[in-house]
């Protein structure tokens, strides 16, 4: 049914192993036909464990392999049925190289929001980097260096020492691959997603929030994004499937959430006071952090009062 209904869609070269798993003979009979095989298995834990065994067979053959990630536990069928073939070429222009899937099921194993697991996290994947040839190390620093926010030269010496990393089958549990839970993502991206979810669905919404100038602070690649929505003919998938992949990874998730969305005027205008309202109070909190410095003048320290009652006054 899958085959069926991407072929439905408009994705004709794609072929189902059948069975409990791809096999080496079904490897050797597409390296007849094709030099690059992207697995599109479901988007469960059944289907991600069976992209593991697939890709080390196809690997194996000598093919060039990329996988493809369905958010949310779908499969190839249910997503074109939901997103078409412009969700699905978006999905496939992002799809994940053997190594960088392999990196991303690591990063999955950690709190990469906290220190301690970005470490943990640098240690294994550098240990894994430096076992490639030079060529592709150059190339996974870098992803992990995007993960971590560690300087790439440290990353590489990391890499250098082996420790951390031993190759052993990748497993997955329910869930590895779905969205974050509301309670473990991040406030402010959050709502920055669900008020551009709204401008994408919804011209009123779109209308409104240009109105109030809401792109003004936005971060990247949110505000490339709502820039362009007044562009003729806008296409999200289209948009998502030109980004660059770390881009594109955060903008799938609007694709994911456009058909969830009601009252998108009155959501759109909520999420963007609540935005308001969180940068005042970091705003405040930094200047209330500066006010205990020990080096201030006295003008200083008045203009900081000033800035901080004037932010107090205005939150109320």
């Amino acid at each position: 049914m899958d085959v069926i209904g991407l072929y439905k869609a408009g994705v004709t070269n794609a072929v189902a192993s059948l069975g409990t798993a791809l096999t080496e003979q079904q490897a050797r009979l597409l390296k007849r036909y094709v030099d690059t095989v992207y697995i599109a298995y479901d988007g469960d834990a059944a289907g991600q464990n069976a992209t593991i065994r697939g890709l080390e067979i196809l690997s194996h053959e000598g093919l060039s392999v990329r996988v493809i990630v369905f958010p949310d536990d779908l499969d190839p069928d249910e997503y074109v049925q939901i997103y078409g073939k412009a969700g699905f070429d978006a999905l496939k222009n992002n799809a994940y190289s053997l190594n960088a899937f392999k990196i991303e099921a690591m990063a999955r194993e950690y709190d990469l929001s906290n220190e301690n697991g970005r470490e943990q996290f640098a240690v294994k994947a550098c240990a894994f980097v430096g076992t490639l040839q030079p060529v592709e190390q150059e190339r996974y620093y870098k992803l992990v260096a995007q993960k971590t926010g560690y300087e790439i030269e440290s990353l590489r010496e990391q890499g250098k020492r082996g420790e951390g990393y031993t190759e052993k089958p990748l497993r997955f549990s329910r869930g590895t691959f779905r969205r974050r839970s509301v309670q473990d993502e991040d406030q402010k991206e959050l709502l920055i997603r669900t008020m551009l979810t709204c401008a994408v669905k919804d011209r009123g919404a779109c209308a409104l929030l240009k109105a109030e100038k809401a792109g003004e602070t936005l971060p990247e690649p949110y505000g490339a994004l709502f820039e362009a929505l007044d562009q003729p003919g806008f296409s999200l998938a289209a948009y998502v499937g030109a980004q660059e992949r770390q881009d594109a990874e955060k903008l799938t998730a609007l694709i994911r959430d456009e058909q969830n969305m009601v009252e998108p005027e009155k959501t759109a205008l909520d999420c963007l006071k609540r935005l308001r309202q969180l940068e005042q109070e970091d705003r405040l909190g930094d200047l209330q952090h500066q006010l205990k410095r020990t080096d201030l003048s006295e003008g200083e320290r008045a203009a900081l009062l000033k800035q901080i009652t004037d932010l107090i006054r205005a939150k109320k």
